[in-house]
């Protein structure tokens, strides 16, 4: 969930909206997901993923 919201471009509040809505558990699963994607697509930073998708959304 974490990366793919990222990877069209989702702000901080978005993420913030989607706890609010899905409750504390969300946390843990987005860290979980981006730590895996981020192994393999071999990045450093979130700010390489943010963005990268927006296609996919459109």
């Amino acid at each position: 969930m974490g990366a793919r919201t990222l990877r069209a471009g989702a702000s901080a509040i978005q993420l913030y909206s989607a706890l609010i809505y899905q409750g504390f558990s969300l946390a843990e699963d987005i860290a979980r997901g981006l730590d895996q994607r981020a192994a393999e697509e071999g990045l450093t930073s979130l700010s390489e993923l943010t963005g990268t998708g927006v296609e996919d959304w459109l």
